[in-house]
């Protein structure tokens, strides 16, 4: 081989060295093994949302959302809108489908309208002191997947393990009073969606459970009586 020959061959062994040095040398990132994240609302082994999940719930409305105009439907509105008020308990009962199945949305929007709720603020379903909305919810409806918001836009695309009924106190009416409305809404859902009704310890909600919540309010209402005095 040439002597001019040999050269380029080793210039072109010296620069593929050096560009392979290079590369050796440069930080690479790191491989990341990417995992959807789970929704846990979306188990019914953990049948009760968390309790941030329904403090968020209390905050200031947000934007509406675009609604599809092919449904007959009445869009987010200040219905349910809280007064600004302090709250220091929530009181809650969760609305299971049977058997591990779901509640799709046109199963939940009759329900809930024969369950005398409203659709609202906050994307919640609502129930008012009638006549007198400006007062807020006695309670409300939370859908039992993140984040907890019912999207009517997208009603036929929605499933749900379930829905969680929470009040929070003080609210419009007095604790006893609220409660007894509550249930039996809670109640008329489940009947309606072939659900159960559960309650705050993720327990089926029965008539020991029942006595011992209506105490409680009993009792909650005795001390804002005190307070007031």
């Amino acid at each position: 081989m040439e002597p001019t020959h040999i050269r380029i061959v080793l210039i072109l062994i010296g620069i593929a060295v050096l560009g392979l040095i290079y590369w050796l040398g440069r930080p690479h990132k790191a491989t990341v093994d990417r995992k959807e994240p789970s929704l846990p609302w979306a188990d019914r082994v953990e049948p009760a949302p968390t309790n941030e999940l329904l403090t968020e719930s209390l905050a200031p409305s947000g934007a509406e959302p675009a609604l599809d105009t092919t449904l007959e439907l009445e869009p987010e509105s200040s219905l349910g809108n809280r007064p600004q008020r302090d709250f220091d308990v929530i009181v809650s009962l969760h609305v299971m489908a049977r058997d591990g199945g779901e509640i799709s949305g046109g199963e939940l929007i009759v329900a809930t309208e024969k369950a005398s709720l409203i659709y609202g603020a906050q994307g919640l379903f609502h129930r008012l002191v009638d006549g007198k909305p400006e007062l807020g919810p006695i309670f409300s409806v939370v859908n039992r997947v993140e984040p907890g918001r019912f999207d009517l836009s997208r009603l036929n695309e929605l499933r749900t393990p379930g829905v969680s009924f929470f009040m929070a106190l003080p609210c419009a009416l007095p604790a006893l009073e609220a409660w007894d409305r509550m249930l039996p809404a809670a109640q008329r859902l489940a009947g309606l969606l072939n659900a159960d009704v559960y309650d705050d310890q993720n327990h089926l909600l029965g008539r020991q459970r029942i006595a011992s919540i209506r105490e409680e309010m009993r009792g909650y209402d005795r001390r804002q009586e005190t307070r007031m005095r």
